[in-house]
């Protein structure tokens, strides 16, 4: 007989997210993942250059503030384990190849202001 009730590949957010659920609900889970880290492409890596921390590809992870998991604290990650999202002035940046940037702000009219300037020079 096995050690466990289910053996599962791959620890991103949503292998994790099944897993722990799965953990919460009496299952013994055995998560294996390839990577040193876990998180898949919601986790931030020093990929560039040393210092420089990057998100891989969560850019919208931050529709995850919809999910019960989050708004009832279903899995105890803000009360147990102390989840806090932190949230910049400025959510995305785009550098262009010729070294051009356009900063994207929470600000509207800061939005505004700097997209048309950027676009504005860019013709």
């Amino acid at each position: 007989m096995s050690e466990y009730d289910i053996v599962a590949m791959g620890a991103g957010h949503n292998g994790l997210t099944t897993c722990a659920y799965l953990a919460k609900a009496g299952k013994k889970v055995l998560l294996l993942e390839r990577n040193w880290y876990p998180g898949g492409g919601v986790s931030t890596q020093e990929i560039l250059t040393p210092g420089y921390f990057h998100d891989l590809h969560s850019s919208v992870h931050i529709m995850i503030q919809g999910n019960p998991m989050i708004t009832q604290d279903e899995l105890g990650l803000i009360s147990q384990h102390g989840l806090k999202y932190k949230y910049s002035d400025t959510p995305h940046v785009t550098i262009f190849p010729d070294q051009d940037v356009l900063v994207t702000y929470k600000r509207y009219r800061q939005n505004l202001r700097k997209h048309c300037q950027v676009v504005g020079q860019r013709r």
